[in-house]
């Protein structure tokens, strides 16, 4: 497994190892939700670990008494605030707790999320079978009956003497648990758990499983009763596959939720893929070609703490093998995936300088491939140079930015901006030598860029996202200087869950389009891509665009969109007017959010904006 490390002279990150990291308790979640990326929000569930029972997908076992193995009938130790003490599943359903249509409030695009990955008013559907012996087949068992099935299944299946290969602790909305196999062929499968008792890897478990689910093409088990754990009696390592070789998009059935090791480069930037976590495409010796088919999936502190971008050389060295697979069954993503930063060793150049641009007459932002470490800037003046005279007297770094303050530019001026090596990533690896000095033009003003035309909402899949700049003056703009900010307006406080710095030019009257590789777009127009090619965009309500100067110091044009009438506060900083009220819908034929008439600007988003029969990317607005 370490054959990419020893011929690489790069600096290497690697942190000592540990067996510790636990799921810990967690008793405050939310109502389950299953997200497109395979991520979940899960019930709350406050029964204490040692009955040993779990609960994901839906509230406490809902089989009917009479097909109830005896142990689920176990005195309810639920806090009396959280349960009603007659556990008694007769008439107890689980909430439905499906998105109303296409996505769980707001935390990631929805439009790809399953219909109904969760439990419906009916509850599970029961099944009996015969107990299987050994711990192979009894996982295999539960696998097989969970396959087609888009409810959740009540079943009593002893799995006994399993290992646990790996942790996931609650981030987000992915719901703790542990991975259990017994062989090194496999098969394995997730276990959800929220009991204080930690469960860690290397432990051995024995449990009935009460409940199984299917999340987003993931088999787990949603409850459990019996629960017995054997500390530290397994040894995970020895089921360690090394899947570098591996077809691992067309062969991820063999290898679901499987302890892995796996080999691979970062091919792509990161993008949003669950609250909490990001992912990025991947190439290993197994798969050569670069698709959104295979990502790895990882928790977002996790890549900041190692500063992983596009380039980087990657071994996750105690994996596994997570998925997220469409509604329809016509989209499936394998993501290899670890949760500790422990678990995972990297090979990565240090930052590199993209963009330099100026902000206004005394300010310059300098955009960056990966976060740039403030404490490595010591001394601004001689950090960062300037030609022609200009001086720096600050430099701040925020993220992939540092803003630095100049004296007085002069308009029009070409200057080039040089970066010492002292200034380095939060892993200490210096500016890379051909990311040190980048060109701008002195600030002549901003330019009347707007949103244009807008499409997050398709039948199916959102695979033709776009967002469509127009310019609607004289001259040429550079759009080094310029961000899209994506806004989550759904939560209590508005967030930013994409930044997308832009690159290239406007031609005068022409338009830019960012956009997934499946979007047909105009001639002559300017395309900047989308980190992944789909899910880029949220489904509303309340999501809005900006169009802002890069770090976000100045906003060019903002667009809120399927805003209530009645909303108010903070939100509405994002918005112009009072936002956009009219939304897309995802039926056919495909729609799209225009400005009518084309390139016009009052302000207001509700006059503005009209949702259009024809999307029309890189092109005048098809309206009314």
């Amino acid at each position: 497994m370490r054959r990419l490390w020893s011929t690489l002279p790069i600096a290497v990150i690697l942190a000592a190892c540990g067996d510790d990291a636990t799921t810990g308790p967690a008793d405050t979640t939310q109502d389950t939700v299953f997200n497109p990326d395979g991520s979940d929000t899960s019930t709350p569930d406050t029964t204490p670990a040692d009955t040993g029972s779990e609960v994901e997908t839906s509230t406490p076992d809902t089989t009917p008494a009479d097909t109830e193995p005896a142990e689920t009938t176990a005195p309810d130790t639920t806090p009396a605030d959280t349960e009603p003490a007659d556990t008694e599943p007769a008439d107890t359903e689980p909430a439905d707790t499906t998105p109303a249509d296409t996505e769980p409030a707001d935390t990631e695009p929805a439009d790809t999320t399953p219909a109904d990955t969760t439990p419906g008013d009916t509850g599970p559907t029961e099944v009996e079978i015969v107990q299987p012996e050994g711990t192979s087949a009894q996982i295999q068992a539960l696998i097989d009956l969970a396959a087609g099935s888009s409810e959740p299944i009540a079943v009593s299946i002893l799995v006994e003497d399993a290992t646990v290969t790996a942790t996931r602790p609650e981030i987000g909305n992915d719901a703790p648990g542990f991975f259990i196999q017994d062989e090194a062929s496999g098969p394995a499968i997730f276990v959800v758990h929220r009991g204080a008792a930690p469960i860690v890897r290397n432990d051995i478990v024995t449990l009935r499983t009460t409940e199984i689910a299917v999340v987003s093409g993931v088999v787990m088990i949603a409850g459990f009763t019996d629960l017995e754990v054997q500390a530290g009696g397994g040894d995970a390592d020895l089921l360690v596959q090394d899947v570098t070789g591996v077809d691992l998009v067309g062969g991820y059935d063999a290898l679901q939720s499987e302890h892995i090791e796996l080999e691979a480069e970062i091919v792509s930037d990161f993008g949003g893929a669950g609250q909490g976590y990001v992912s990025a495409q991947i190439v290993t010796d197994g798969v050569t070609s670069a698709s959104d088919g295979l990502r790895v999936r990882l928790p977002a502190t996790v890549v900041q703490s190692l500063a992983l971008s596009r380039g980087c050389l990657i071994a996750l060295y105690r994996g596994v093998i997570w998925r997220f697979r469409s509604s329809d069954g016509t989209f499936s993503q394998t993501q290899p995936s670890v949760y500790d930063e422990l678990d995972i060793l990297a090979v990565c150049n240090g930052p590199e300088l993209l963009t330099a641009a100026a902000a206004s007459p005394t300010s310059v932002v300098l955009s960056f491939d990966k976060p740039v470490d403030p404490a490595s800037i010591t001394d601004a003046a001689s950090q960062f140079t300037i030609d022609n005279g200009l001086t720096v007297s600050a430099a701040v770094a925020s993220g992939n930015t540092v803003t630095l303050t100049t004296s007085a530019q002069t308009p029009g001026v070409s200057y080039t901006v040089t970066i010492a090596e002292s200034v380095t990533d939060v892993a200490d690896r210096p500016v890379i030598a051909q990311g040190t000095a980048r060109t701008f033009e002195g600030f002549a003003g901003l330019a009347s860029l707007v949103i244009n035309e807008l499409d997050y909402d398709q039948p199916g899949n959102d695979t033709l996202e776009f967002v469509e700049l127009y310019n609607p003056g004289a001259s040429a703009v550079d759009l080094a200087g310029y961000q899209l900010e994506l806004i989550n307006g759904g939560a209590a406080t508005p967030t930013t869950y994409t930044t997308l710095v832009l690159s290239g030019t406007i031609a005068a009257g022409g338009y830019a389009v960012i956009a997934a590789g499946a979007v047909t777009v105009g001639g002559g127009a300017t395309v900047v891509p989308f980190a992944k090619e789909v899910d880029n965009i949220q489904n509303g309500g309340t999501d809005g665009v900006r169009l802002t100067t890069v770090g976000g110091g100045l906003v060019i044009d903002a667009l809120l969109y399927e805003v209530p009438a009645e909303t108010s506060g903070a939100i509405l900083a994002y918005a112009e007017g009072t936002g956009l009220a009219a939304g897309e819908d995802n039926l056919e034929p495909n729609k799209a959010t225009a400005r009518c008439p084309n390139g016009s600007d009052t302000n207001d988003n509700n006059v503005d904006f009209k949702i259009v029969e024809v999307p029309t990317p890189g092109a005048a607005n098809a309206c009314p």
